[in-house]
Parts: C-alpha cells; structure tokens; sequence
C-alpha cells in the first residue's frame, strides 16, 4: 500500500494551521485515526519552522511551503519543503527559553527525522517519519455452541485461547514508551 498527497502553502503564519488542516483531512480519508494527531503536530511545527525562516531570509524568492505525506509500508512520510538555506537542528535549551521547542516535540514523536539539501544549496526538505500504524487487536474466537438444555453458560476458562506473544510484546513494548514520556 502507497499513498501520496501534497499542496503548496503560502510562506505566512497562518500556513500551519493550513498544513493541519490538510493532514487532518488527509488521513482522515487514508483512515489513518491512530497517526492523526501525532502527524498535524509535526507538520504544525515543520512548517511553522520553515515559514519563519523563510521570513528572516530576505533573499528568499520562493515564498511558498511544500508538504508532502506519503504512506508506504514502513510507515507515514511526513515532508516540508522550503526555499531558505541553512540545516536545522535542535537547539540547545533553558527552561527560560520562549521558543526553539519545536525540533525536540518532532524528535520526541516521530521514529527518525533529517534534512536533506540546505548546506550551502537553495531550499531543503525537512522529514519525519512515523512508524506503521498499529494493527487492530485479533478478534477472539467465537464461543463453542451449548448443547440445548445445557442450563448456565460453561465458565470462561473452558473456552481455549491462543496466546500472541508479539503482540504482547507490542502492547508492553507501548506502555514502557508511555510511562517513559511522563
């Protein structure tokens, strides 16, 4: 499965709200609900980042933000593109700073996250990847039929369950992740 949907945004502050909106719609129609929120965060802040310095760059010609979301096996692509030059990265912070938290919120969401071009070229992309959304849980097997006349329903240990380590493994794996980002 491979699906791909971009537009082109006006270099303005209000392009990330726009490129929300966008990824919202967007998943909502790849039926994508568990990337959602995660995904209009990072493209929020990736384009909120390259509108700004778009901005401080005066000799920036190309004014517009691309935005780019593909799907592929391997998980959700999420790209920004903009005209500016320079790499970005994630500053170094006080708790006393009022902004520069944007690449750290990417860092922290996101399974890997890089730059290509910038360094001296025109314009760069800036990427996030997401992992694949997560499987829906394996139905239970339906219960055996009760004999007619049986009186009360059997107890639940008589039904046999099939235990799926991986996906035990996933679950446990998820809620380590949780309790480590609180």
């Amino acid at each position: 499965m491979c699906y791909a949907a971009g537009v082109c945004l006006p270099a303005i502050p209000e392009a990330a709200s726009m490129a929300r909106e966008f990824t919202r719609h967007t998943l909502t129609a790849w039926d994508l609900p568990a990337h959602r929120d995660d995904a209009e965060l990072i493209v929020s802040e990736l384009v909120a980042n390259a509108v700004t310095h778009a901005a401080r760059q005066a000799a920036c010609a190309d004014r517009e933000v691309g935005v780019r979301l593909a799907l592929r096996d391997a998980g959700l692509l999420v790209e920004v593109r903009d005209a500016a030059d320079g790499r970005p990265g994630v500053p170094d912070q006080s708790e006393e700073a009022e902004s520069g938290r944007g690449l750290f919120l990417v860092e922290a969401l996101s399974r890997s996250w890089g730059v290509r071009g910038g360094a001296g070229s025109p314009g760069k992309v800036v990427w996030a990847e997401l992992p694949p959304a997560p499987r829906p849980l394996p139905l239970l097997p339906p219960l055996p039929p009760r004999p007619a006349g049986a009186g009360a329903p059997a107890l639940i240990s008589a039904v046999r369950h099939r235990v799926d380590t991986a996906v035990l493994t996933r679950v446990l794996t998820g809620l380590v992740r949780l309790a480590a980002t609180d």
